[in-house]
């Protein structure tokens, strides 16, 4: 079952100007975990300190009816910590990658988190600079809190015409779920009703 985030975060999502950091716990079969920061100093969350670190992952790819599917991170290898983690660990293939927004104002209590994607690591390619790897969802194989909703800047996430969420009535047969395309939210004159994040900064957020 999905987990419900804070009220505090809700409310910090819907800010002009928000704060937002994505931390990965890496987790391996063997050895010690990883606590990364896709940010520009530590983040200390939930009693752990995650480092600063060359970390990004790309967009999450999505199935069917918004169903999380899988994710690539990718990790700089300059560090000879890294490169020893990921030879000693068969690529860390298996190890379990959890990703999660964070916001820098938010810190302090450990509910204030969006938990956008738990996996295990899959397959892995690299070079001398850096190492990708594709995390397969596992989300519903396990009692794992899911995103109540997959956060994104553009795209409602409303299913159409839902008559709690979308709240569309008019004569329009569909919708791209896009906000100002031609067939988006504002064509159908339903921007109040949008169920993406305008606000949120592309760099954190795509997911």
């Amino acid at each position: 079952m999905a987990k419900e985030i804070t009220a505090a975060v809700e409310t910090e999502i819907q800010q002009p100007a928000i704060f937002p950091a994505t931390i990965y716990d890496v987790v391996p079969l063997e050895g010690s975990p990883l606590y990364l920061a896709e940010y520009n100093e530590n983040i200390v969350f939930d009693g752990k300190v995650y480092r600063a670190f060359p970390v990004s992952h790309q967009p999450i790819k999505v199935g069917l009816e918004d169903i999380v599917d899988h994710v690539s991170i990718t990790l700089s290898t300059v560090d000879q910590e890294i490169i020893r983690l990921i030879l000693s660990t068969n690529g860390l293939r298996k190890a379990r990658v959890t990703i999660t927004t964070v916001f820098t104002n938010l810190l302090e209590d450990p509910d204030n988190k969006i938990i956008v994607f738990h996996g295990q690591i899959s397959s892995v390619r690299g070079n001398e600079q850096h190492a990708t790897f594709t995390i397969t969802s596992l989300f519903d194989l396990e009692d794992v809190p899911i995103p109540r909703r997959i956060y994104r800047k553009d795209r409602c996430s409303w299913v159409f015409k839902d008559p709690s969420t979308c709240k569309y009535v008019g004569s329009l047969e569909n919708c791209d779920k896009s906000r100002g395309a031609d067939n988006g939210c504002q064509a159908h004159d339903n921007l109040l009703n949008f169920g993406g994040f305008p606000n949120i900064p592309e760099r954190h957020y795509v997911v």
